[in-house]
Parts: structure tokens; sequence; C-alpha cells
């Protein structure tokens, strides 16, 4: 048996459009009633924006020179926590999955970088450190890397909760 490499499952604009809607009608139906879910995406959103601002002098001093930007080579898209966290925020979802051809780049990136707002891309976007970063903190700013991993360990947390918060919505009541 040939094992394919993992994908995203909502890869067409059909799967992607319906994923959302069920993410979105799901919430919408618990909004009236802010509990454990919007708490905790609202604590992802705090951490996410903090990393942000760390990684801005970061990715400015690192990704300009990067011989093999991840935004070039790596596969990304966004899975059912992203989309939880985005429809529980309200914030915008992207009209398309970050889905690209083999060899080009993410359809996000743009001339300074990533076209989307920390806070919109996929998780995997803000967590990932390449070589180059963890070398120049773990060299430069050690104080920096404890803070992003830090970060990045309280954020996974959370949203392995949202995702268990999300599941008991749709959970029949006894």
């Amino acid at each position: 048996m040939i094992r394919q490499k993992p994908g995203p499952p909502w890869d067409t604009p059909q799967s992607w459009r319906a994923a959302n809607k069920a993410v979105s009608c799901l919430l919408d139906s618990h909004r009236r009633w802010p509990g454990p879910l919007f708490e905790t995406s609202t604590m992802i959103r705090d951490r996410i924006e903090e990393l942000d601002f760390l990684y801005r002098q970061l990715c400015t001093e690192t990704c300009p020179f990067c011989p093999q930007p991840c935004c070039i080579t790596a596969d990304i898209w966004f899975d059912l926590k992203d989309l939880i966290f985005l429809h529980a925020e309200g914030l915008p979802v992207p009209a398309n999955s970050p889905q690209k051809l083999r060899g080009m780049p993410c359809p996000f990136l743009g001339f300074r970088g990533c076209g989307l707002p920390r806070t919109t891309r996929p998780w995997i976007c803000t967590w990932y450190l390449c070589p180059v970063q963890k070398l120049r903190l773990k060299k430069h700013r050690k104080d920096l890397l404890h803070k992003i991993n830090l970060l990045t360990s309280e954020v996974a947390g959370l949203r392995r909760q949202l995702e268990q918060c999300f599941i008991r919505l749709g959970a029949p009541v006894k």
C-alpha cells in the first residue's frame, strides 16, 4: 500500500467553503452564550499578537536573506483549529485555502512577506522557526527564544482546548 503525504481535508474550493460554513454555523448558534470556547480563542489571539510583535524584527533580519524561504518550499493549509479560531474571533477568513502548486510560493506571499495578518495565518506559519532563526536566537537572544517557545507552547495547548470546546458544542445534549 502506498501512503500518501497528508494534506488538507478541504482541498477543493467547494470543500473549503463547506468547512467554513459548518464551523461558522455551529459557532453562530452558540455566540449568544459566550463561554470557554470564546474565552479560549481570545487568549489565543492575545498570544499570537504578542508573538507577532516578537517576530517582526526577527523576520526582518532573517527572511529577506533566506536561501530557501519556507513560504516557497512548505506545503501549508488551515487545520480545523485554525478555522475554529478564525470564526470564533470573527476574523476574516481567506477566500481560498493556501494550497499551492509544487514549486510555487504560497498564494499569500507578497512583496513584503505574508499578505495575511499573523492572526489570520495558519498556525504553522507562526509556530515554525526556521534553522536560521533558531541559530540567530540561540546566539544572540536566548531570552527571546525562551519567550517565543513559551508562548508557542501556550498557544498549542489552548488550540487543543479550543478544539475540545468546539467538539462539545456539536455533541448532543443528554
